[in-house]
């Protein structure tokens, strides 16, 4: 699994610092010094987004994986 580390606007947006996989779970290990609310979304190729989490505020999400052991995640502002 591979999170997309994109480039944040500003200096309060939400990062992913950390991506675990174990056992057919996600952890994404979130920096959001902003405090807001982020959306969590996957993609199998980088192209196409589906937002799989909302106004999620904690530091750590952690899910099933959508597809198997490939695609990125990245964390957006709703």
């Amino acid at each position: 699994m591979t999170a997309k580390l994109t480039t944040t606007n500003d200096a309060t947006d939400p990062e992913i610092q950390h991506i675990g996989v174990k056992a057919g779970q996600v952890t994404l290990v979130i920096r959001n010094p902003g405090g807001g609310t982020y959306s969590v979304q996957h993609s199998p190729d980088g192209v196409t987004w589906q937002t799989v989490a909302t106004n999620q505020t904690a530091a750590v999400w952690e899910a099933r994986l959508p597809d198997g052991p490939h695609g990125y995640y990245q964390v957006v502002k709703p």
